[in-house]
């Protein structure tokens, strides 16, 4: 078993660590947007985060910047939601990860309703 903080160590470089690896297991990531992705010799099989699966799971887990992760190996996967092998499944998670970065710094607060304005501007933001 391996844990750790992803503030300290960050979710992609995690990632890369067990894809590469080609071990088989469970990431298991708390977290309000976290979730598990599995993985099976260096191939992410399925992801879970509340009721997304596959693709859509991994898009949300790729927001994370921080919490506590588990990597537990020899899990089984309880399903296959996704296939994506190392480097496309890396390229793919930074991809998603750099899009989250640019959201959240504009919506830093996910915990706020956000308010949208009748006629939107550069003078009238979305607040």
């Amino acid at each position: 078993m391996v844990r750790g903080d992803l503030s300290i160590f960050p979710l992609l470089s995690v990632m890369q660590m067990i894809l590469t690896s080609g071990k088989s297991g469970r990431l298991s990531i708390a977290h309000a947007r976290g979730g598990q992705l599995w993985v099976e010799r260096g191939e992410i099989v399925h992801a879970l985060v509340s009721a997304l699966k596959g693709e859509s799971a991994i898009q949300m887990i790729c927001s994370i910047d921080s919490g506590m992760f588990v990597f537990e190996p020899d899990l089984e996967s309880p399903e296959k939601s996704v296939r994506l092998r190392g480097d496309f499944a890396l390229r793919r998670m930074l991809d998603d990860h750099e899009a989250w970065n640019t959201l959240l710094r504009t919506f830093p607060d996910w915990s706020k309703r956000m308010r949208f304005t009748a006629k939107w501007s550069e003078t009238q933001p979305v607040t």
